[in-house]
């Protein structure tokens, strides 16, 4: 009799991902899927994707363990941006390059081939200044937009808007919290309480999940922010009043990152940083 292990060999596929220990799991009828349920949060999908999950317990899970959450914050951050597997696909690239006036032949010194490395470095460039400019995530599929990709570097193919706003937002996110994480852990004379400096990467997680959130539900089901309930609550003095405030986290979330990635930031700019972060995230209404 053959053993499990046996079994599976034969079966054939790729091993289970590692972070399905952390998440209850029922079989879809499509092989290979699952449903999955956060045992932490219970937070619930109808199809759980390995790098969702794997973000949801870096970035959003509100109740998983701190060594589970320091494992998957290192995780994520550690995504290599120039992974084929992280862009678009071949017939979306396809699609894109149909949508754009055929190109003049470059000329013959201008190479069109971009290593892994220079690709990685030209997203993560492109993820902070799309977060930093407040510039919303659909203009990267604008063909006039990706002409100017191409007019700057030639060869280079943008990631998908969903791709932009959903694993590549949350793989840069994890990489600001894991550095601001060992920032205060290396400290020696730290003025500010780690469980404080938690609380507030906790608040700015938050937010960024609702943003990304809306911009799924924008696209997707558009009926469901124009019903009656919507237009009452947007119609109220409670509503304009959370925006407002809302509006003034977002404010210091940008001057920070700006702030803190310039090569002169050091560790007294982060702290009073996110002392104005904390400050701010107090205020907003429960």
């Amino acid at each position: 009799m053959d053993t499990p292990t046996e079994q599976q060999k034969k079966k054939g596929g790729r091993p289970q991902s590692e972070v399905w220990r952390h998440y209850e799991k029922k079989p879809l009828k499509s092989a290979g899927h699952f449903l999955a349920k956060c045992n932490y949060c219970r937070t619930y999908w109808p199809r759980g994707y390995p790098n969702e999950l794997e973000d949801h317990l870096a970035n959003n899970c509100r109740e998983v363990p701190e060594l589970v959450h320091s494992f998957y914050l290192g995780v994520v951050s550690a995504r290599d941006f120039g992974r084929e597997d992280t862009f678009s696909s071949p017939e979306n690239s396809k699609k894109r390059k149909t949508q754009v006036d055929q190109r003049e032949l470059i000329d013959w010194f201008e190479s069109t081939n971009i290593n892994s490395q220079k690709k990685a470095s030209i997203t993560r460039a492109l993820v902070r200044a799309f977060i930093c400019c407040g510039i919303p995530f659909s203009i990267i599929e604008n063909p006039f937009f990706i002409e100017f990709l191409h007019e700057m570097r030639p060869g280079y193919e943008p990631p998908t808007s969903e791709l932009l706003s959903g694993r590549l937002l949350n793989q840069e996110t994890a990489r600001i919290n894991d550095k601001i994480k060992e920032i205060i852990k290396n400290s020696e004379n730290l003025t500010l309480e780690y469980d404080l400096a938690k609380i507030m990467i906790s608040g700015c997680n938050q937010i960024t999940s609702f943003f990304k959130h809306f911009h799924i539900v924008l696209k997707n089901n558009p009926n469901e922010i124009t019903n009656k309930s919507v237009r009452r609550n947007i119609r109220s003095l409670e509503f304009f009043s959370n925006v407002n405030k809302l509006t003034k986290v977002l404010k210091l979330i940008k001057t920070a990152i700006t702030l803190l990635e310039s090569v002169n930031a050091n560790l007294a700019d982060c702290f009073f940083q996110l002392i104005l972060i904390a400050n701010t995230i107090k205020k907003l209404p429960s």
